[in-house]
């Protein structure tokens, strides 16, 4: 397509193999005269490794341009892949060797007659496996028997194993360390440098043109060596990129900005590959979220009381947490609540003695199973008189005692509810606050059997918290131990 406008006689970068292109850096030189030497000498088995694209298959093919057919016999196997079995049918079908037997001694005892026979007529018989790092091992193992096939002077078949540095790695396996020693030849092409790299190109120019004819710019060759690391095969596909797109703009010589255009190119082919793996990782990663979140939820639900109501932090550990650690929480729920658009919770009643008095009624349900319905204080007080519970001895400010001290003064202190009075009534008498406001956030309490502290706050606050144990201690200076209180025992909570 673009021979004409470059004035080019073939297409100078194509990828496949063509000897008519053989570049021989000293590495190449190196491989080609170890094939030839091998052959020639018969040395049995020669090793011959190279990254992809440097030109292997190249030299082998250059080789077997110039060989004598009526002299040697070629089996060239290009799927390495095979059974031993399987490669010994293949050897024979490709000699035109008649089978007797499917068994593996047999096939290598007919391959054996056959050779002698090749050898008699100084005809050489040579097996070439390309790609031979995807044989396996077992393959590979069994191969070194038709190193056995010898003279006393010379192998009757010659064998290039041609493979990627996989290859070297693989005959470093224990299992094939006898295959290893058996190897005349061992030979490697390496990667260009960047001198060869530019003689390379110049050289695949020149086979292609019938003059001098200066078809890239020096910056633009320095590009291609650049990204091209000393592969043949990749400096070849940047190449005839750069012409195909340097023909669509009828420009010429191909500067630096054609060649950076197919750079980017084949960077944006790369790109959309890594980023459908991107995609893939993203999803991964968002269900591991989505099930850490799933799994945070069962947890804090777990947490909830029987009626929906959420325990107080660290009441699963029969202890309320440290002070820090409390109020970190309580602040992170004061800024939830006060935050824009936050839903305002309404004012929740406080329970006494099993009544829930003021506000609206937590869902709160009581021992005997039932919720508990909000009542006036009145009520309360007619119900603490019905279940015979006096009220507590309240002194005032002024030393007066009030009505409760009173009512406890006319019985005498010897009748049934005096004695009752007094067996509630443990230790000082409870001192009232100088301020109204003070007295009504308090609430006498009588414990009962199984009450705690911590139950009784959780009951009026749906919480605990260390400064309301505080507050407890302080209000009740008579309780040594708020993890110990008395069954009957009179106490103030805040």
């Amino acid at each position: 397509m673009y021979r004409e406008f470059f004035k080019l006689k073939k297409s100078p970068f194509h990828i496949t193999p063509d000897p008519d292109f053989l570049f021989l850096s000293p590495s190449h030189k190196e491989a080609s005269g170890s094939i030839f030497y091998g052959i020639e000498r018969r040395k049995g088995f020669i090793a011959v490794t190279g990254e992809v694209g440097v030109g292997k298959t190249t030299i082998l093919r250059s080789y077997l341009e110039g060989i004598d057919s009526e002299k040697i016999r070629i089996i060239y196997i290009f799927n390495a892949a095979l059974s031993f079995n399987k490669l010994l049918k293949q050897i024979c079908s490709e000699l035109g060797v008649r089978m007797v037997g499917e068994d593996p001694e047999e096939l290598i005892v007919t391959l054996f007659h056959y050779l002698i026979e090749e050898y008699k007529k100084d005809r050489n018989v040579v097996l070439i496996i390309d790609e031979a790092q995807n044989m396996s091992v077992e393959t590979l193992e069994r191969l070194r028997m038709l190193s056995n096939l010898e003279t006393s002077q010379d192998k009757l078949i010659q064998i290039i194993l041609v493979g990627q540095p996989e290859f070297e790695a693989k005959l470093e396996l224990p299992e094939l360390r006898q295959l290893k020693q058996r190897i005349a030849i061992r030979s490697r092409i390496e990667s260009l440098t960047a001198e060869e790299s530019l003689a390379y190109i110049h050289h695949r120019l020149m086979r292609a043109s019938s003059f001098h004819n200066p078809v890239f710019t020096g910056r633009a060759l320095k590009l291609i060596i650049e990204h091209g690391h000393g592969i043949p095969r990749t400096m070849n596909i940047l190449c005839d990129n750069a012409l195909v797109t340097a023909y669509g703009y009828q420009r010429k010589p191909v500067d630096h900005r054609i060649v950076q255009e197919v750079l980017e190119d084949f960077r944006a082919g790369q790109t959309r590959n890594g980023f459908a793996w991107t995609i893939f990782w993203l999803l991964v990663l968002a269900g591991g979220l989505g099930a850490a979140f799933l799994v945070s939820m069962s947890v804090t639900s777990s947490r909830l009381n029987p009626a929906g109501g959420r325990q107080s932090p660290g009441a699963s550990l029969g202890r309320p947490l440290p002070q820090p650690v409390q109020e970190v929480i309580t602040k992170s729920a004061k800024t939830k609540a006060n935050a824009p658009g936050a839903k305002k919770e309404e004012p929740v009643a406080r329970v006494e003695h099993g009544v829930a008095v003021g506000g609206k009624p937590k869902s709160t349900v009581g021992a005997d199973g039932v919720k508990p319905p909000a009542a006036t204080r009145d009520e309360v007080t007619k119900r603490r008189a019905e279940a015979g519970v006096k009220p507590a001895v309240i002194t005032s400010s002024t030393g007066q005692a009030g009505p409760a001290a009173q009512t406890a003064g006319a019985s005498g202190g010897n009748g049934p509810a005096s004695k009752k009075a007094s067996r509630m009534s443990v230790g000082p008498p409870v001192q009232a606050p100088a301020n109204p406001s003070e007295a009504d956030s308090r609430h006498p309490v009588v414990v009962k059997e199984g009450d705690s502290v911590s139950k009784l706050l959780m009951g009026i606050h749906g919480s605990v918290s260390p400064d309301m144990l505080e507050s407890f201690k302080e209000l009740n200076p008579r309780v040594e131990d708020i993890n110990r209180i008395s069954v009957g025992e009179q106490i103030l909570l805040p």
